[in-house]
């Protein structure tokens, strides 16, 4: 045991008497200080330094230059999510890869799903995951899966397992089918499940519910649960996480061309789906030449409420949906003329924003003289959209990027707070997916035919994958 004087220093200005230190024959009083100056109370203790003054100490601090409570780490590896500078990250080999879209799992792993061309003359689907920290873990394409076919990968999403799903078309005879695959967290096919009609049918998109059953959205020249109606109509359908069994498929179309993009699962497990219309769904009038469709599901296939159909005298088209915390619907597309206002080019960027029972909130429209597509859209947890897609114009015309040549990537904060950010090469560079992770994080993914952002081209198309603040700059 101490002795008591050891710890005078916790006590300033108390005079202890008590009956010495026992074993010690020591005084059982303690005087001043003898020499002047020396602090009453003992010995000072320096306070742990704190940089970012985020309340943990620099020694014990994963990020501490940047303040960080949370100590956010995604790929555990010990540097904090904003201190880790990912970059722009660039992968391929000798032959094209094109990443069409991209999911983040509960992990912080990004599955990016597209198309490869593997060497033998044919496209091929491809899935690939990356760690947190955009590093390569496995790729996949279908020779692994569908054999030697041509296929398609268009829609990809992924479980609170780390299961991901892809979804897209394969060759079949003088035709193609739709395709649905589930993969283990290692890249191992659990299931694959085909299905089609006579003619031509593609999957585009696939989303889960709160169960983990997939829902995939197309269209099909067939018959897929019901007479077709025109060129093309659309389908959705539901299948088993356990098995790929088909638990029920819905099939709609008007006199023309119909297409669903996007399909979405809101937190009540209701369904979303949205793309575009030729010809007016059961008989409502078509608004120009092409407008957006969208329509709501319960998670047993019946439909809530109409087909709803957006559009002007020119055409209009969306490609991604998501959903804010309060279930409204934010959708992202193309206008070809005066959409909310002002049309700036040969086709513009759209932005709208719908209840959860489809009525109108918002729309807007950016775009410059030249040509955009908005091709993707996410939304952070204070509801802020954010829109990727590709441009032939100069739309940073504000910040530090500048039209490079081709197709250039742009991705786009909406509201009072919102920036435009532009990358690109003299090449063909395309935004394909954006998603905000659970760290508030923007990640990414598309094509790019150069060297983006000081990367090396490795063939005559590669993926990216970028990550950004919610301030717009790459990290």
């Amino acid at each position: 045991m101490k002795c008591l004087k050891d710890l005078l220093w916790l006590l300033p200005f108390v005079v202890i008497f008590a009956a010495g230190c026992k074993g010690t024959g020591e005084s059982t009083y303690q005087g001043a200080p003898e020499t002047a100056g020396e602090p009453i109370g003992g010995p000072t203790i320096t306070p742990p330094v704190d940089t970012d003054a985020d309340g943990i100490a620099d020694e014990s601090d994963n990020c501490p230059t940047l303040s960080n409570a949370a100590q956010a780490d995604l790929n555990a590896n010990s540097i904090g999510d904003d201190c880790e500078q990912l970059g722009v990250k660039q992968y391929g080999d000798a032959n094209p890869e094109m990443a069409q879209t991209m999911a983040i799992g509960k992990d912080g792993s990004v599955f990016v799903a597209g198309i490869k061309y593997p060497g033998f003359g044919k496209s091929a689907l491809m899935l690939a995951k990356f760690d947190a920290a955009l590093q390569l873990q496995w790729l996949k394409a279908s020779t692994e899966t569908l054999g030697d076919k041509m296929s398609y990968g268009f829609g990809v999403a992924a479980d609170q397992s780390g299961n991901s799903y892809i979804v897209g078309s394969v060759e079949a005879g003088t035709s193609y089918d739709a395709f649905l695959i589930k993969f283990d967290p290692s890249g191992g096919v659990v299931w694959e499940k085909t299905f089609g009609s006579a003619l031509y049918d593609v999957g585009y998109d696939v989303a889960l519910d709160s169960a983990g059953d997939p829902y995939v959205a197309g269209h099909t020249m067939g018959d897929l649960g019901g007479r077709p109606a025109g060129m093309s109509d659309i389908f959705i359908a539901k299948f088993s996480q356990t098995d790929g069994a088909q638990k029920w498929m819905k099939h709609y179309g008007g006199n023309k061309s119909d297409q669903l993009n996007t399909i979405g699962v809101d937190k009540t497990d209701n369904v979303y789906v949205a793309g575009l219309t030729q010809g007016g769904i059961e008989g409502i009038p078509a608004a120009g030449g092409i407008d957006i469709l969208i329509a709501k599901f319960d998670k047993d296939g019946n439909r809530i409420g109409a087909i709803k159909q957006i559009g002007t005298a020119s055409d209009e088209s969306i490609f991604d949906l998501v959903f804010d915390k309060d279930g409204n619907v934010y959708l992202a597309g193309l206008a070809r003329g005066n959409f909310s206002g002002t049309g700036f080019g040969a086709n513009d960027i759209i932005f709208v924003k719908l209840d959860k029972d489809l009525n109108e909130l918002s729309r807007e429209q950016f775009g410059t003289d030249q040509r955009e597509l908005g091709l993707a859209i996410a939304v952070d947890s204070n509801g802020n959209a954010y829109i990727a897609g590709s441009t032939t114009g100069d739309i940073d015309k504000d910040g530090p990027g500048a039209y490079k040549g081709g197709d250039d990537i742009f991705i786009m904060r909406i509201g009072a707070e919102g920036w435009i950010r532009q990358f690109g090469t003299d090449l063909e560079d395309i935004a394909k997916a954006i998603a905000v992770a659970d760290n508030g994080y923007i990640y990414v993914s598309g094509y790019t035919q150069g060297g983006l952002e000081g990367n090396t081209s490795a063939g005559s198309a590669d993926i990216f994958l970028m990550r950004l603040d919610s301030a717009g700059e790459v990290k």
